[in-house]
């Protein structure tokens, strides 16, 4: 009985150690994309890419993430990352409320209870 008790320990422990390693490496068990926006034609960051704006929703082990994320049209999988404003969303609606405006300076993003965000275009041209 004993050597019973101390496998299921054994296994728990390790079952809870890579719960432990998989959180503190951000391993992301799926991904989902909200609010895309793609810079018009009519704003000039004088580079030859279209960039585009989206809100990344990753579930991770133990919480859920949020990021906006800027990168180039044609190379989607490189690009600017910065955390949601909000560590918790109560709706998915709330994702797909963010307003986005382009300007010439760079992107300004509305959320969720109206926080207004700017990222300059320095910040996602020509790389990170």
């Amino acid at each position: 009985m004993k050597k019973i008790i101390f496998l299921i320990e054994t296994l728990l422990l390790f079952l809870f150690g890579i719960v432990i390693i998989c959180q503190l490496f951000g391993v992301s068990w799926s991904e989902q994309k909200f609010a895309l926006s793609c810079q018009p034609q009519e704003i000039n960051y004088g580079s030859s890419n279209q960039y585009c704006i989206s809100i990344i929703k990753q579930q991770q082990t133990l919480d859920t993430k949020y990021f906006i994320w800027i990168s180039k049209q044609v190379e989607p999988t490189y690009g600017f990352a910065l955390n949601y404003p909000f560590a918790s969303i109560t709706s998915e609606q709330d994702l797909l409320d963010t307003k986005t405006n382009w300007t010439n300076e760079g992107i300004e993003i509305e959320a969720y209870l109206n926080t207004k965000i700017f990222i300059p275009k320095k910040n996602f041209i020509g790389g990170r």
